[in-house]
């Protein structure tokens, strides 16, 4: 082994050791987000005892659930765990398919509570803080492949090993994390298979963007772009477009089965999960609109009771919130654009979360204001400066960051134009990510998959300057 083969593989481990260290401590002291949490650890409590991936009726299932953990805690203090013999009891024929969380990330927790037991949540904060220690090599990866800049490649990957955003959604309880790892593999398994005579390297990568959409079903639909950068990429249009259908029907090959199981369960072919009516339907509500609609969940529950749903989360909800969706489209197309484009700038520039609890915070900058008062975030910032500020200068700092990410990602087209064919693959994904929340949701955990490109696009452009500094500095 020679002595840069050496030095490049004692970097790459002081990376992966500090990045373990790093979200080992924000495992330690972040608190533990437990209201989606519970949505993935009932399913997880459900296959673990022996009840399939199915649930009770909604108005039962939240106690169950609680009922579930908290017997789970009982018999693990006799050395157990939950199984077909050791469960709470609930009447089998009440019980229903749940469609509203892909099964990906509960099966994960399951592996987790079969392996180590309870207390369940802070092993799998320490097992993700572990396995997403990894994923900053393969942003070095990808930028290698790409541009053949080491410099730029480290730094990208010091950012994803320490950046607190990262760190927050790498030991959540929740399948962002996760789901960003799998995604960023799949990325480059199609860098790889763009530029090898096998289709096996895109197989490969529609494999693990299935797994990731097993996970979190939003990056389902991101391989047309793909498909796009391989077009811009690739010579010719026939073996872009085959390379394309390959990753597409390994995509859709791998996640048949879900689709088929919701098929036979329901009638209806459901690639994803539940949910995308509401979604859109609460997106209408992020704004002023003229159907007095509010992006709160209760409201949603609300609204869908009143029709007579179980909850606004079931198939026969979700069809309905869609119809009205696109009725209101229909109607007022005017305001879907204008509610797009309100929604881009906190999308340019994501106030993420970093796991720090700020004890001036007594209201959400967005929701509180939005929905009690009617103020946008610019009119909330003009109108109460001192508490945005104080309550939120930390995400105010992580925007400033997010947004030069995103101003990066503008520079890295103009300075690295004889390399568009490589720009195109890195930035695919997050132009994706950004058309997808534009025109749907903003929710600040849906943008996690843009970080891991902002930070390359700082490397990036860090890069050319310092090759610039350099060149002046030899004249």
């Amino acid at each position: 082994m020679n002595m840069k083969n050496r030095t490049r593989i004692l970097h790459l481990t002081a990376i992966v050791i500090v990045g373990i260290v790093a979200r080992l401590l924000m495992a330690w002291f972040s608190p533990v987000y437990s209201g989606m949490t519970r949505d993935y650890l009932g399913p997880a409590y459900m296959l673990a005892c022996g009840y399939g991936y199915n649930r009770p009726p909604i108005d039962q299932w939240y106690d169950f659930r609680r009922e579930l953990a908290t017997y789970s805690q009982q018999v693990s203090q006799q050395g157990l765990q939950v199984d077909f013999q050791h469960r709470p009891q609930t009447d089998m024929s009440l019980l229903r398919p749940e469609y509203l969380r892909t099964p990906g990330y509960p099966v994960f927790l399951l592996a987790v509570y079969r392996v180590f037991g309870e207390p369940l949540e802070l092993h799998v904060k320490w097992v993700q803080a572990f396995i997403t220690a990894f994923f900053p090599l393969i942003v070095f990866a990808i930028v290698m492949k790409l541009f053949k800049r080491a410099g730029a490649a480290y730094a990208a990957a010091w950012l994803m090993a320490v950046y607190p955003p990262v760190l927050t959604a790498s030991v959540q309880v929740l399948p962002s994390g996760m789901a960003l790892g799998v995604l960023l593999l799949g990325v480059l398994c199609c860098i790889h298979g763009a530029d090898k005579p096998s289709y096996i390297w895109m197989a490969a990568s529609g494999l693990l963007i299935a797994i990731s959409s097993y996970l979190r079903p939003g990056s389902m639909l991101v391989w047309p772009f793909l498909g796009l950068a391989l077009l811009i990429r690739q010579r010719g249009w026939v073996r872009p477009l085959v390379s394309t259908a390959v990753l597409a029907v390994a995509l859709y090959a791998a996640t048949f089965p879900w689709a088929y199981r919701n098929y036979v369960t329901s009638g209806c072919w459901l690639w994803g999960s539940t949910g995308a009516g509401v979604t859109l339907w609460k997106g209408i509500g992020q704004n002023p609109n003229p159907w007095g609609i509010v992006c709160d969940d209760n409201v949603g529950t609300a609204v869908a009771k009143q029709q007579g749903f179980e909850s606004d989360l079931t198939l026969e909800a979700d069809a309905w919130f869609l119809k009205e969706v696109k009725a209101h489209a229909k109607e007022n197309p005017g305001f879907f654009v204008k509610a797009a484009l309100s929604r881009l700038p906190l999308i340019l520039a994501t106030p993420y979360s970093t796991g720090f609890v700020n004890s001036n915070r007594t209201q959400g900058m967005i929701s509180h204001f939005r929905n009690k008062e009617g103020l946008t975030p610019v009119q909330t910032f003009m109108r109460y400066p001192g508490y945005v500020i104080n309550a939120f200068w930390e995400r105010i700092l992580v925007m400033a960051i997010s947004g030069l990410g995103s101003m990066a990602a503008l520079l890295v087209i103009i300075l690295y134009w004889d390399q568009r064919k490589s720009v195109s693959m890195l930035l695919a994904v997050p132009v994706y990510t950004v058309l997808l929340y534009t025109c749907t949701l903003y929710v600040y955990r849906y943008l996690i998959p843009l970080i891991p490109f902002q930070m390359a696009c700082l490397a990036l452009v860090g890069s050319a300057w310092v090759e610039r500094r350099r060149k002046k500095a030899a004249l």
